[in-house]
């Protein structure tokens, strides 16, 4: 990780750090959400030196696939067929997790469903916000 890569992560963009990552990330031989979970972990670490990547993170009554640095949650979601489980984690996210939440959509999901996500994180409030510090807001949704 580079001076800049670490500036954007701990200063200015967590998520868009990690965000870039993801963009250059393969998975290769990925058939399962925990496929894609252990090379993503493999992809974060080699790029983020140093930084605490935690696979199944749990903590505080809440769980989530990846943890990058204590500060951005990922929760991945593989082939995603319906939203209601993921807006209950949503939910315990924005009470108990003090940082930001990335969700990271793959394999097949319906563009109804991925707006359905889009409407509940901006009734919510969760989406970007006015300052730039707040620029990806809590939640950030990526497909992949």
């Amino acid at each position: 990780m580079g001076v800049i890569d670490k500036l954007k992560f701990y200063v200015w963009d967590d998520v868009g750090a990690v965000i870039d990552v993801i963009k250059k990330w393969k998975p290769r031989d990925c058939k399962t959400e925990k496929d894609l979970e252990n090379s993503l972990v493999r992809k974060l670490k080699k790029h983020f030196p140093g930084l605490d990547v935690t696979p199944q993170y749990e903590r505080n009554g809440i769980r989530g696939d990846i943890v990058v640095g204590d500060k951005v949650l990922i929760e991945i979601k593989y082939n995603l067929k319906s939203t209601p489980t993921l807006i209950g984690q949503l939910m315990r996210y924005e009470q108990k997790w003090p940082g930001r939440v990335l969700v990271l959509l793959t394999g097949d999901t319906k563009p109804s469903l991925i707006k359905e996500l889009e409407e509940f994180v901006q009734e919510k409030g969760l989406g970007s916000g006015l300052l730039p510090i707040d620029w990806w807001g809590k939640v950030t949704i990526l497909k992949k």
